[in-house]
This record gives C-alpha cells, sequence and structure tokens, in this order.
C-alpha cells in the first residue's frame, strides 16, 4: 500500500500553473503540491505514525448492520472525588477521529472533580466505518447509530462534543433523544434547515445576480458562495467526484488540505502556501488524510451532503422542534463561514456561549488545550444544571415519562371537551418551584383563559399565568406516605386531581391538577 501511495504520489502529471500573484484564492495553488508530496514521500515517517495513530484503543462492532470503527479511552481507575463522565465525540468533514487526538490527552486527564470516558467514532461512511450499502444515511439516522453505541458501551446517559457534520448528527440527537442526553458542547451549532436555504440560493446564481443590485450584495452571501464549493459538488453528485479524487492522492490532498486552509483562517487565502503550517502541522495533515487514503473513503464521506440536502431528509424537520437539553457552544474567531445567529426557541436551554480570540473550524485540532478547558467547563454547567433541577424529582431529565403521565391526564378529561390549561403538581405544602413548558403546540394543549396558579403560599393566583399553553408546578411531597389521590374526572367548574402515573422520584409523587371550565373552550387534541 505504502510503495503503491507513494509510486502514484511521485508520478503526478504536470500541473497547469496559477495564476500571477494568486494565493489559494482559487483552491489549492500548484506551486505547493510538489513541497508537500516531497514531504509525504520523503519526510512522512509512516512507521511511527502509524504508532502514533493506534496510541488509543480502537474497537469495531456492528450497529444496524454497520461495522463503527470508534476509539474508547475509558478512565481506569478514578481518584478519590473525582467523577468518570461519558463523552461522546463527534468530529466532521474533511476530518477524522484524528481531529482529537491532542484533546484526548487533555480531557482524560482530572481537572474540577471531573474526568472523561472518550467514545470517538468515526461517522459512517468516513475513517475506517462501514458506509451505507442503500440511499438514505442522514445525520438523524446516523444519530440513531451513534445512540445504540453508547448504549452498547454501557451508557444510558451522557454527553455530547461534537462539530461540523458531528455537530448537525448532534443536533438531531438532542432532539431525539432528551433523556438521553445530558448535555452538548458544540463548536458549530447550526441549523441546517437554514443551510438548505442558503445553498438553493446559490444553485439558482443566475437569477438572484438578477435580482440583486450589485451595491446591495450580502457580503455574507459571497462569502458562502466563495467557501462551501464542496456542499454544492458533494450535495448533488459525490459520486462523479469521487472517482477522480479516490484515485490520485495528490487530488485528494489539494481537496482536503484547502478546507484546512481556509477554515482555519479565511485571511490565509491570499498566502502563497495557504498558511497551512502556521496552524497544523504537516504530521497533523497526512495523518487525516492518510485515514482517507487507507479507507478509501472518499466516496462514501462526500456522500453524506447528498444525504443531508435531499428532499427525504429535508422533511423530517429536525430542526423545526426545540430541545431541552442544555447546550453550550463555543464560537471560534476564525469560523466565518458556518456561522448563524443562536436559535433561542430550538435551544431555550442555551447555559452558555464561549467567544474565543483565536481557532476555527478545527478547533480540537488547532487549540487542544484551549478546546479541553471549554469542555470541562460546559460539561460542569450542564451537571450543576441537572444538580438545581433535581428539586422537583428529575422531571426535567425524564421529560419523556412526565409528559406520558400528563397525556393520561389528558386523556381522563377530555370527555368534557373543556381544559383550559393543564399544571403538574406534587401534592403537599412547602414551596412551590415553577417550570414553565411551552408544549401546547407539540402535544395538543390550547387555552384561552387564566389558569388559576397556585402561589408560594398554596393559595389560588388568578393572575399568575394569562394565555399560557402549559404551567408546570412542582411541589415537594411533605407527605410522603400520604394516600393516593383518588380520581373524581366528573366535576365541572372546579378543581379536579388525578394520579397521573405509577411514577415515583424518591421522594416525590406525581400529580396532576387539572382545571375545567367554561364549557365552550376548544377540544383537546391528544396526540
Amino acid at each position: 500500500m505504502i510503495y503503491d501511495l507513494k509510486s502514484r504520489l511521485r508520478n503526478h502529471r504536470a500541473l497547469v500553473p496559477p495564476l500571477r500573484g494568486v494565493g489559494f484564492q482559487y483552491g489549492f495553488n500548484q506551486q505547493q503540491v510538489d513541497p508537500w508530496v516531497q514531504y509525504w514521500t520523503e519526510q512522512y515517517d509512516f512507521k511511527q505514525r502509524e504508532k502514533f495513530l493506534n496510541k488509543f484503543p480502537q474497537y469495531k462492532t456492528n450497529i444496524q448492520g454497520l461495522d463503527i470503527h470508534f476509539i474508547w479511552v475509558k478512565c481506569g481507575k478514578v481518584p478519590p472525588g473525582v467523577t468518570c463522565v461519558p463523552l461522546l465525540m463527534l468530529h466532521g468533514w474533511p476530518s477524522s477521529v484524528r481531529e482529537f487526538y491532542e484533546a484526548i490527552s487533555h480531557l482524560t486527564t482530572p481537572t474540577d472533580g471531573m474526568v472523561f470516558e472518550i467514545i470517538a467514532p468515526s461517522l459512517p461512511g468516513y475513517g475506517f466505518s462501514d458506509g451505507a450499502v442503500r440511499p438514505g444515511l442522514g445525520p438523524a439516522y446516523m444519530g440513531v447509530i451513534f445512540k445504540n453505541l453508547m448504549n452498547r458501551l454501557g451508557h444510558k446517559k451522557f454527553y455530547i462534543q461534537a462539530g461540523n457534520w458531528g455537530g448537525i448528527a448532534a443536533n438531531a440527537m438532542v432532539t431525539m433523544f432528551q433523556k438521553e442526553v445530558l448535555g452538548l458542547h458544540s463548536n458549530m451549532l447550526i441549523i441546517l434547515e437554514k443551510i438548505g436555504v442558503e445553498v438553493q440560493t446559490i444553485l439558482a446564481g443566475v437569477k438572484a445576480a438578477m435580482q440583486i443590485q450589485s451595491n446591495e450584495y450580502d457580503p455574507i452571501l459571497a462569502l458562502v458562495v466563495e467557501e462551501t464549493s464542496q456542499i454544492h459538488i458533494l450535495a448533488t453528485k459525490p459520486d462523479t467526484v469521487g472517482i477522480g479524487i479516490s484515485d490520485t492522492p495528490v487530488g485528494l490532498m489539494a481537496f482536503l488540505l484547502e478546507k484546512f486552509s481556509s477554515w482555519a483562517r479565511l485571511e490565509d487565502r491570499s498566502l502563497k502556501d495557504g498558511g497551512l503550517t502556521l496552524h497544523f502541522t504537516r504530521e497533523q495533515l497526512i495523518d487525516n488524510l492518510m485515514i482517507y487514503w487507507i479507507s478509501n473513503c472518499f466516496t462514501t464521506a462526500g456522500r453524506l451532503f447528498a444525504e443531508a440536502f435531499s428532499n427525504a431528509y429535508r422533511i423530517l424537520r429536525i430542526d423545526d422542534f426545540p430541545t431541552e437539553v442544555p447546550i453550550w457552544k463555543l464560537e471560534a474567531k476564525n469560523e466565518k463561514v458556518f456561522v448563524q445567529p443562536l436559535n433561542m426557541k430550538k435551544y431555550p436551554n442555551l447555559l452558555g456561549v464561549t467567544k474565543t480570540e483565536d481557532g476555527g473550524t478545527f478547533f480540537a485540532l488547532e487549540l487542544p488545550k484551549v478546546f479541553a478547558k471549554d469542555v470541562f467547563k460546559a460539561v460542569k454547567a450542564f451537571r450543576k444544571f441537572h444538580e438545581k433541577n433535581k428539586i422537583y424529582g428529575d422531571v426535567h431529565a425524564h421529560t419523556v415519562d412526565a409528559i406520558t403521565a400528563l397525556k393520561k391526564v389528558i386523556l381522563k378529561v377530555a370527555k368534557v371537551n373543556i381544559a383550559t390549561g393543564v399544571y403538574l403538581a406534587f401534592d403537599g405544602n412547602s414551596q412551590i418551584c415553577r417550570l414553565c413548558f411551552q408544549r401546547a403546540q407539540r402535544y395538543g394543549i390550547r387555552h384561552q383563559s387564566t389558569v388559576d396558579v397556585p402561589d408560594q403560599t398554596g393559595e389560588p393566583n388568578t393572575s399568575a399565568v394569562q394565555d399560557m399553553p402549559m404551567q408546570i408546578i412542582v411541589e415537594e411531597n411533605s407527605i410522603p406516605d400520604q394516600p393516593n389521590l383518588q380520581v373524581n374526572d366528573n366535576m365541572r367548574d372546579q378543581e379536579v386531581q388525578i394520579e397521573a402515573s405509577e411514577i415515583v422520584l424518591k421522594k416525590w409523587r406525581l400529580v396532576a391538577t387539572v382545571h375545567i371550565c367554561q364549557p365552550q373552550m376548544e377540544q383537546l387534541n391528544v396526540s
């Protein structure tokens, strides 16, 4: 394999010279090919790098018919007072698990009473993970694979760090698996649907150019046009470009390294060498190329673009649904291509944003120590968030269970057709902790009038909530052995209390209080 690789590198065709005075603005500068080829063939120590790439334990397991490759660094013997925390790390394109190597050393060093157990899989179709054999494996379906992988490794609940395509898969995971994912640290928190709109605009370039005056041309749109060439071609014809790239290591090198240049620091496009060695070592970049070359994964990796931007995937509308999972965003200074305004509707529990003074898309590879420090900071905030919310019996961490109970309540009173609002409560007389979950549209709960919500004295407070779809109240059960409340759903114009579920969370008992009044209310739509 190495002999064949070196032969292909040395015997590449003579290249067309670059334009005068141009750096990487037109892509990888042809004058930089021979220096990189010379390094790859003569100076890159294949044996030493093989040993380096095997420094962490690596495994394969079959998940849903695909052999998934992953790095698994266990905590080992944990010092007293230190908690081992499972962390799923998801890379992107044109990266690989190699992006995390330097950061893993920092993340597996105990800090602030924590140490991470690292699970870093190669995305399906990337590196040494199998690619799909039939169409349809988009980011959300990859998320299902990763959740199942974590479950197989013994983790029913876990944290995620992700960026680029890994970040988009993680975005789907925090939407679909809100009980399992305890927090997401993302260095590319983007909504895929918005990228799709931008791509549609670009693909309609001629029409758009006719509609926009030159002095009104959006510089952000110009940047997207200039620096998302891979989206245009890979989202439409990944196999065509894959045939050419997979046959030549020089082509692979040019295609991938050009992105490491512009996505690390956009201004480096003007430099003759693209500024590649200002942010990375040659060894790091060739390591990543070797993973793509050895596994011949360029085509299967590129198909992810086509799957994610397909009509079949877009109709899932994953990003239309909010998530209650706590989020932390790392916003690198030089990440200028894939930046979107924060969507607080999607992420109501955004706990923090770190804005850095340096770094770009490949943040973990470029600044591993800063990266690891921010991951520790985020997970510490996530753990405090969950600890704080234990005051209401982990209802937040068991949202699906709570909503299941709530649906039972709604079904009990649906026949009266006049419920104005619903809130959950733990019966007792101690201080009430108020939690507003905006779930009306998702769960079909509607009302048009004021709900009588108790204040901290336990007395009704008729002005507390005005036109709120649902108010969830939690109260400590001061009488744990109190008999269960009896169902009485035949009452009108007064309070009906029903035991909502058999859920018992420590010393809490989940009870629902449903207010019934005004016979002309809209019918409940229980989904």
